[in-house]
């Protein structure tokens, strides 16, 4: 559970960060780093869904 709320607050950095941080073309990864962010925490929340939630594998079910 604690792991769920670290990754949530972690999606609600990458959208602060994503509507604060200044876009430029003088230095255009500054604006970026909010959309990594959110990309990290999307893939580890859908890794702990596919662990905990998701469906069981074929090969899982039968052992």
């Amino acid at each position: 559970m604690f792991v769920q709320i670290g990754l949530l607050a972690g999606y609600a950095v990458g959208v602060f960060r994503i509507l604060n941080e200044p876009i430029s073309a003088a230095n255009p990864t500054a604006g970026l780093s909010g959309f990594v962010l959110c990309a990290w925490f999307a893939l580890y929340n859908y890794d702990l869904y596919r662990r905990f939630i998701g469906p069981t594998p074929p090969l899982a079910a039968r052992s």
